[in-house]
């Protein structure tokens, strides 16, 4: 594998420079951890700037009759993009794959907030920086895919992993894509619900909105990429298109690590694969002009023109029933108590659109209850 980059690898202790612009890696077996480590951390440096925060990730994947697989929330791990913070963590990780058999995963965009936000801004709808572009092709070798990318007319590939399933591409960015069309994401948390019949029930996801839990399966409109966000997804997925690669388009998403092992099914005998890095030119840099020919509507935003093209119900009367139900929400909004008054002013607002109720009228009764007399009118 051959690497090139600015000078300052030829002073790491973890490389051997063969020139002034030049790095050769040896080979996992003579180089041992040393090695994975100096790999992964040869394609980080690539992808992030030092003050960005890398979410590392050890996941086990196996079947028994289904795929399974298993996130090992204890020891992931966010860390800012410097070498002498993350080799640490890398350090941790590649000795507990040996140990475990999980695999190494990373997300591709930079993510939010702080070292100690671990778990808070995972989502896709909480990338604010996208510095490189990627696809994954399953099931062909590095030559392939490089075929693909020529006949597909897209410019070499910065990097060029062979994941020992397929092969992830990357195009780094000459400018980092900042969606900047929204504001600072709210970080999520998790509640646990209590056990009901000796059921375990899975977590919900919620973020706090002035003082109040908003739960994002009963809110999902909250979780909707902005139309920045939805714009370079798409290139993505196009991207992806043209060369026959995966659906791994999202914002959020997780690829393997380089220098470390494809252990998938390594519980029930299957012999891990290294995931190696073929190719590292952190110069090779494109604008996005480059890629937006390649646009396709990727399903968010298919799913959001959807949405856009729905028809309204006719504006008309209510029946006397319909007004009545209608104030029940109403008041059951005034009375709410703080925690529980965004999901009733929500309420209220749903079923005034489905039952095609007037916005004046509507609007007369709400102005001075609940978040509605806070926030005033905004339409």
């Amino acid at each position: 594998m051959i690497c090139k980059g600015s000078a300052d690898w030829e002073s790491d202790p973890l490389m051997t420079a063969n020139s002034s612009t030049t790095v050769t890696k040896p080979s996992r077996n003579s180089g041992g951890l040393r090695s994975e480590l100096a790999t992964a951390e040869m394609l980080l440096r690539a992808l992030f700037d030092p003050d960005d925060i890398i979410l590392f990730r050890p996941i086990e994947s196996w079947t028994d009759g289904r795929k399974r697989s298993r996130v090992d929330f204890k020891n992931t791990r966010y860390n800012k993009a410097l070498p002498d913070r993350f080799r640490t963590t890398l350090l941790m990780l590649l000795r507990l794959a040996e140990k475990t058999h999980v695999n190494l995963f990373f997300g591709v965009c930079p993510r939010f907030g702080k070292e100690c936000d671990v778990g808070r801004f995972d989502l896709a709808w909480q990338i604010r920086t996208v510095r490189s572009l990627w696809t994954d092709i399953d099931h062909v070798s590095a030559d392939e895919a490089r075929e693909r990318i020529a006949d597909a007319e897209l410019p070499p590939p910065s990097i060029l992993v062979n994941s020992g399933n397929g092969v992830h591409v990357y195009w780094l960015l000459d400018q980092p894509y900042l969606i900047d069309d929204v504001g600072h994401p709210l970080p999520v948390e998790n509640e646990c619900p209590q056990s009901t019949g000796g059921s375990k029930k899975p977590p919900r996801k919620y973020v706090v909105d002035d003082g109040e839990k908003v739960y994002l399966d009963q809110r999902p409109d909250l979780a909707r990429l902005s139309p920045q966000a939805l714009h370079i997804q798409d290139v993505l997925a196009g991207i992806a298109q043209s060369i026959d690669g995966d659906r791994t388009h999202d914002l959020a998403r997780f690829l393997r690590l380089p220098g470390s092992m494809n252990r998938k099914d390594q519980r029930n005998g299957s012999e891990p694969v290294p995931t190696e890095l073929k190719e590292c030119d952190p110069t090779r840099r494109y604008p996005l002009a480059d890629f937006e020919r390649y646009k396709i509507n990727s399903p968010d935003t298919a799913r959001a023109q959807e949405i856009a093209a729905m028809k309204l119900p006719t504006i008309r009367r209510p029946s006397a029933s319909k007004v009545d139900k209608l104030a029940q929400l109403i008041a059951v909004s005034s009375l709410a108590e703080n925690g529980t008054r965004s999901e009733a002013d929500f309420a209220v607002c749903c079923y005034a659109v489905r039952s095609g109720v007037d916005r004046e009228l509507v609007w007369a009764d709400v102005e001075n209850v609940g978040k509605f007399a806070e926030a005033g009118r905004r339409l």
